[in-house]
């Protein structure tokens, strides 16, 4: 580095800050948590969140920023068993599929603590249930509705 030229050099950082500039600008823009283990839970039943019907299955949860809106993510968990015949192993092999239910918007307040286990509160209403509030295991905050 003894050897490189003032404007070589002058270069490089100018290039590392305007790379730190643009990742930074677009972290900001939509920032993705991955909620991790624990971040599913099962409805039994249509339940309402937000504007969005989520049907009767198994789900997990992604949070999400968005433009200063906070989004949870709903995804619907499918599981299907098949019979596969391979050179390495034939039997029974269970896939699991997600698909996006939807995202319903809401409001984050902090807790105290973080959450040990994923926690999804439901109340009753005109007919179907609705979700009031989720909290997801390793978050710190809550989502109202």
């Amino acid at each position: 580095m003894a050897n490189m030229k003032p404007t070589a050099l002058l270069s490089a950082l100018l290039g590392c800050a305007l790379l730190w500039t643009v990742c930074a600008a677009a972290a900001q823009q939509e920032k993705i948590f991955e909620s991790g283990e624990g971040a599913d839970f099962t409805l039994t039943q249509p339940t309402k969140a937000g504007d969005l019907t989520l049907q009767p299955g198994a789900y997990i949860l992604r949070l999400r920023v968005s433009e200063g809106r906070h989004l949870i993510r709903f995804m619907r968990v499918e599981e299907s068993l098949e019979f596969r015949a391979t050179r390495i192993f034939t039997g029974w092999y269970t896939d699991t599929r997600e698909t996006k239910a939807g995202e319903a918007e809401c409001r984050m307040e902090p807790l105290g603590a973080t959450v040990q286990a994923t926690e999804v509160t439901t109340a009753s209403g005109d007919g179907m249930p609705r979700i009031t509030k989720v909290m997801v295991k390793g978050k710190a905050d809550v989502c109202i509705f």
